[in-house]
């Protein structure tokens, strides 16, 4: 009996030294998953962004109904998790400047897509979006994101009542005052495009 018992705590010792060598390399491994986590965060968001674009779109512009529908849903997810920056905006508005089909511009317009690009223009105008690396670089990512976006609203069928969805032509008048000279010039040529129109 006391040999067993003698045995049982030598054994018991060496699992602990054992779990103990054991667990600090794990708590080693996590901390660095977790720093590279919060660093590659937007780069693996923004590949995610190329992927599922790339899985709805062909030479960079929308095919069929249901990609409408899926590019609207990745600009709803921005919406819910504001983790979409000015470079996946711009991949996001792009879509639509690349599209040709007048059928899916519709339907995009028709699933209340311009409210969408209306919020990202007052967060521009009210300053909440840049990507903060710094005043220069800031304002030239906002005007490049801008410009794409100006090239996707002439693409899409405008309409009055398409303007009576959102605060769009609000929001796009404002930018004739704009800083950057080519931004201004293509604003006022968006606001007369739709005052033609309604």
């Amino acid at each position: 009996v006391q040999n067993s018992a003698s045995s049982i705590p030598s054994q018991v010792k060496g699992k602990k030294r054992e779990r103990g060598d054991q667990s600090t390399e794990p708590v080693k491994r996590e901390r660095t998953t977790k720093t590279d986590d919060v660093d590659s965060g937007h780069s693996r968001l923004d590949s995610n962004l190329k992927s599922e674009t790339a899985k709805i779109t062909e030479k960079g512009g929308l095919i069929d109904s249901e990609g409408v529908e899926r590019l609207l849903q990745l600009m709803l997810l921005d919406r819910n998790e504001k983790k979409v920056d000015l470079a996946g905006r711009s991949m996001l508005a792009g879509v639509i400047a690349a599209t040709e089909k007048m059928d899916w511009l519709n339907r995009f317009v028709q699933l209340r897509g311009l409210p969408v690009f209306d919020e990202w223009l007052q967060e521009v105008h009210k300053g909440k979006i840049g990507d903060g690396s710094g005043p220069k670089d800031g304002d030239k990512t906002v005007e490049e994101f801008l410009l794409v976006l100006f090239r996707a609203l002439v693409r899409l069928p405008v309409n009055l009542h398409a303007l009576q969805m959102c605060n769009i032509g609000k929001s796009v008048n404002h930018l004739r005052t704009h800083k950057n000279l080519e931004i201004q010039k293509k604003a006022r040529g968006l606001v007369d495009l739709w005052k033609k129109r309604v």
